[in-house]
């Protein structure tokens, strides 16, 4: 028989899968039938070749496999089974942890032991017992046919499954004897007395729980707890209190504070109606230990309908806890890779070409081949521009890139953007741009929000391979509190402005709209997309106060909606800019602060052959000692990140010492200056790293013109 493949790797499929499991657990009756429910999730989950579950015998001679499922092909292995001599089971009950086996080979079993495990399909396998803590149970188990490699998230899937079902099982025989002690109770209060004082019968008979589920009860007449010793062990009391009856402010002394409200909601709405109730909630031991715990009860009324008292389990979920943050972990670990990987990925094939043409123009150089030194010369300077690219789009995905954020008039922007667009859509495909009157402006990087229509217009385009059409509108927009639900619940509401992008396009499925703004995520072929396109515009939208929303459908097209708020009043739009930057007149002085030494290095250089007079510091303080003892500078340009005291507060000191001195901050990543509206102040310009020759030069004489 071929060898079933080993399953893809999906983040989602866990959670998908152990809702699924949960689901099912909820409907199951007996322990059989809840074990199906788990092999079920395992098989589908892990896509075995078997999937089942069974115990050994007393004497540790015999295992009998109680239910399994198989794919097809695959015979059952239902049944008892001899297994005398095997030491595989044995040592898996003895210990009471899963053994993880990529290879029966290479587990340590004699040979014939292996061989008998290979003869009914058993290459690869997963044992996972059953205990209480104390002894082990039956054992569940997962077989494939051929070596196979246990990811971390199969075995932490299969540990908390497997974990899952035994607590249900654990419940379902507690509440059956629960409510079989709860009947007892009934016909002897009835038979007795009305007296509350019989609840306490119920208690001691209740004492049996076993299994790690513990029996309470709650008399609302005396406010006092009765318990078993599992729920006293549990909730950190004494064994002989919890028996006697303890008040309930004891007995709930060491619930988390933060847990405590909702505590107290769920057991004041337990004393006003009937019905079953459900809250996990966290407990702090003395020695600080947090354990989680689930408590299931339910209210028991009088014949005038008032609360007597209430039962209930208790049951440890700690461990549960612990797995669903490993298998969290693991998630996370994944989707950690997957960004640095892309991340490596694009950076090498960027580096290289950086650096093989500048490799090619030295050795031109000496071989005095001087007419390709030029070409050569571009190209690496297009790759660097291009690793350029990468970082803000990286920063704009994490809301750090350094926002020039202006009042802009978005209809302008969009009238002005328009015949790009129409060249990059193309002749196949009709474009409309409709733009409601009276278009409210908004506080935003005008060059950002260009860049992420072009980009939100090419995968339109992208999408529309046959042609189609590509509809961009805008409008004003009040949110009203009703509305900022589902995705725009993380907006205040008040006054926007929406941008809506829509195009009749092949559409998404919901598993790709739920990762479509997550980085390096692409379903463009290798080589067609860096699947950084939209995680930018997401950034770039949160980053100006907005949010950035998808809907989309198989076969139906894609609409992508950018909301920002409102610019208020006070926020008037610029006046036009019709001054040219001119050539600042020779002799002005200029102090540059850098703490890299290339960086200062050119940037000095540059400013001298235009004709400024150039002071360097490598760091905060030493600007700060020049500013305090040489104060006839014009202008100081000034990296953020600096050591000691940053950019901002030499450039406000060098405002204290020189009235009137202009300031340019240079800042490839520093977490203030993501907002440029908040970090820079008026008479300050920010300058963003990477830039060429030509940007520095312009912003100094910019910044010195009149």
């Amino acid at each position: 028989m071929d060898a079933l493949p080993p399953p893809e790797t999906d983040t989602h499929r866990w959670e998908d899968a152990l809702a699924s499991l949960d689901a099912g657990l909820r409907q199951g009756c007996d322990p059989a039938e809840l074990a199906r429910v788990g092999i079920d999730a395992l098989a589908q989950a892990l896509n075995p070749s078997r999937a089942g579950w069974g115990e050994l015998s007393a004497d540790g001679q015999g295992f009998t496999v109680l239910d399994d499922w198989t794919a097809p092909g695959w015979p059952s292995l239902a049944g008892p089974h001899r297994i005398a001599g095997h030491t595989g089971l044995a040592r898996l009950q003895h210990r009471g942890r899963a053994a993880v086996v990529d290879d029966v080979r290479e587990d340590g079993l004699a040979p014939a032991e292996s061989q008998a495990m290979e003869a009914v399909g058993i290459r690869a396998r997963l044992g996972l017992p059953v205990t209480d803590g104390e002894r082990a149970g039956p054992i569940f188990f997962v077989h494939a046919p051929e070596p196979r490699q246990w990811t971390v998230e199969e075995t932490c899937f299969a540990r908390l499954a497997v974990e899952r079902v035994a607590r249900a099982i654990e419940r379902r025989q507690s509440e059956q004897k629960l409510h079989e002690l709860a009947w007892t109770l009934e016909q002897r209060v009835a038979e007795r007395t009305e007296a509350l004082r019989d609840s306490q019968d119920f208690t001691r008979l209740a004492l049996t729980a076993t299994g790690g589920v513990g029996v309470w009860t709650y008399e609302v007449a005396s406010d006092r707890f009765f318990c078993d010793a599992s729920v006293s062990d549990l909730y950190g009391i004494d064994a002989e209190e919890g028996a006697a009856g303890i008040l309930r402010t004891r007995f709930l002394a060491n619930v988390h504070p933060d847990d405590v409200p909702k505590l107290r909601a769920t057991m004041s709405g337990g004393l006003e109606r009937s019905g079953d109730l459900e809250l996990e909630y966290r407990l702090v031991h003395p020695d600080g230990k947090v354990r989680w715990v689930l408590s299931r009860g339910h209210t028991y009324f009088d014949a005038d309908n008032r609360p007597v008292r209430r039962t209930g389990v208790g049951v440890e979920t700690t461990r549960q806890r612990q797995l669903e943050e490993q298998l969290r972990q693991a998630q996370k670990m994944e989707s950690l890779g997957q960004l640095t990987g892309g991340i490596a990925h694009d950076f090498n094939n960027l580096l290289q070409g950086v650096v093989l043409p500048l490799q090619i123009a030295q050795k031109r150089l000496a071989q005095q081949q001087y007419e390709s030194i030029g070409k050569h010369i571009e190209a690496s300077m297009a790759a660097a521009r291009r690793a350029a690219g990468l970082t803000q789009r990286l920063l704009a995905f994490a809301r750090r890139q350094p926002l020039d954020s202006r009042t802009v008039a978005l209809d302008a922007s969009l009238a002005g953007l328009e015949p790009m667009l129409r060249n990059t859509c193309g002749v196949n495909i009709a474009l409309e741009v409709e733009m409601a009157d009276g278009l409210g402006p908004v506080v935003t990087d005008q060059h950002q929000f260009e860049s992420a229509i072009l980009n939100l217009t090419i995968n339109a385009r992208d999408a529309m391979p046959a042609g189609g059409t590509l509809r961009i509108t805008a409008e004003n927009l009040w949110l009203q509190p009703a509305d900022a639900k589902g995705p725009l619940a993380e907006l205040t509401p008040g006054d926007y402005v929406r941008v809506t992008v829509a195009d009749t396009g092949t559409g998404m499925p919901a598993s790709v709209i739920e990762r479509a703004f997550d980085p390096f995520f692409t379903t463009k072929p290798i080589g067609q997309g860096t699947g950084l396109g939209l995680s930018m515009v997401y950034g770039y939208a949160r980053q100006s106060g907005g949010i950035a929303v998808i809907g989309s459908s198989i076969g139906q097209g894609t609409r992508i909606a950018l909301y920002f708020p409102r610019a208020s009043e006070t926020q008037a739009l610029p006046a036009a800019d019709t001054m040219a930057t001119e050539r600042a007149p020779a002799g002005k002085r200029v102090l540059v602060v850098e703490d890299d030494e290339t960086v200062r290095r050119y940037a000095v250089e540059l400013l001298q052959t235009d004709g400024f007079v150039v002071s360097e510091a490598v760091s905060g303080h030493q600007a700060m000692r020049l500013l305090e003892v040489q104060r006839d500078f014009d202008l100081l340009l000034s990296d953020v990140g600096l050591p000691g005291p940053n950019g901002r507060q030499v450039a406000e000191l060098a405002r204290e010492r020189i009235p009137g001195i202009r300031i340019v901050l240079m800042t490839g990543y520093a977490e203030e200056a993501a907002h440029r509206n908040v970090f820079i102040d008026s008479g300050m310009e920010l300058l963003v790293k990477p830039f060429d020759a030509d940007a520095l030069v312009d912003k100094v004489r910019q910044a010195l013109s009149p």
